[in-house]
């Protein structure tokens, strides 16, 4: 089996903080050395809040049944609320998803119309006496499964004719993901046995990320690689192996633990390791697993021929 060697990399990312003022503010006399800001009421703003760079996640709970959520949130920037209902129209912007592509090298696309539905034709309602609406939106949380779907959104009208649509917050693109229990980022405390590359069956720390594959599985994520692969120890080095990706299944009523191989070039079979209480623990959200492939018959460990991993995988939090 060939082993793939790879230099990893780490990216140190400097983050500037910026104080954004928005265009229903305006300025009032520097007194004492002190700026102040105060509201203008003439000046109204339709805005969809959220993050500067313009993205939002959602991500659903694993299922087969639809769920109705929240997709966007519409605020009114005013002095006031609003004083009558009011209606916002929203628009799709495919051009959202090819930039944010462009700019990271991922291949987000739109879900096809027919796995899901906004609700009222893309229109959402301020409710009078309220600054805040919701644009809705229903599917079915599996349908997101083995995707990278994605909706750009922006704002096209507003009832009230006295309301200005926001310069800077005007657009969003929503990432659609979808977890389940078991989603998340872990700490790999893991040990590696190979005859030649570690015989010593060597021990290893590292983060990984499991990713949602089904109601009840997720496939790991190795964030140092960049990729789904299990990291293994060549020597004292990570390394990996092509064509093995590690997809984890947890049975929901006995908490046990299988593994395979997932990866959809790969022909290496991978048995659960004799005599170990492979399983979920989900006190610790931690999964214990043994796993490999070239055992002797019956799965027994066999020094000349096995490769084998033994993975401790505890849950630090959501990615």
């Amino acid at each position: 089996m060939y082993i793939k060697k790879h230099t990893l990399k780490y990216t140190v990312s400097a983050f500037i903080l910026a104080i954004l003022l928005s265009g229903c503010l305006k300025d009032k006399e520097v007194d004492g050395g002190q700026l102040g800001i105060q509201a203008d009421p003439s000046l109204r703003y339709m805005e969809i809040p959220g993050p500067v760079n313009g993205i939002n996640q959602v991500n659903l709970d694993a299922g087969a049944a639809a769920v109705t959520f929240n997709v966007l949130i519409l605020r009114l920037a005013a002095d006031k609320p609003a004083a009558q209902d009011m209606q916002v129209t929203l628009r799709l912007e495919p051009s959202l998803i090819a930039d944010y592509n462009t700019a990271n090298g991922t291949s987000y696309s739109e879900p096809p119309a027919s796995v899901y539905t906004i609700a009222n034709n893309m229109v959402a309602t301020i409710p009078a006496g309220s600054r805040e609406g919701y644009l809705k939106m229903t599917m079915i949380p599996d349908d997101l499964i083995g995707h990278e779907y994605a909706l750009g959104f922006s704002i096209a009208s507003v009832s009230d004719a006295g309301v200005k649509i926001s310069g800077n917050f005007s657009k969003q693109l929503v990432l659609l993901g979808v977890k389940n229990a078991y989603d998340g980022i872990y700490t790999l405390r893991g040990a590696f046995y190979h005859p030649s590359a570690s015989p010593g069956y060597g021990k290893y720390t590292t983060t990984v990320e499991l990713h949602t594959t089904g109601a009840n599985s997720v496939n790991l994520f190795w964030p140092l690689l960049g990729g789904y692969a299990h990291p293994i120890l060549s020597g004292t080095s990570f390394s990996y192996f092509l064509g093995q990706e590690s997809g984890y299944f947890i049975d929901p009523s006995t908490k046990q633990v299988s593994v395979s191989n997932v990866s959809p070039t790969g022909t290496i079979v991978y048995s659960m390791g004799v005599g170990y209480n492979s399983r979920y623990d989900p006190a610790t959200k931690t999964i214990y697993a043994r796993f490999g492939y070239n055992y002797s018959p019956g799965g027994v460990f066999n020094a000349a021929t096995t490769r084998e991993w033994t993975d401790t995988l505890i849950y630090t939090g959501p990615r």
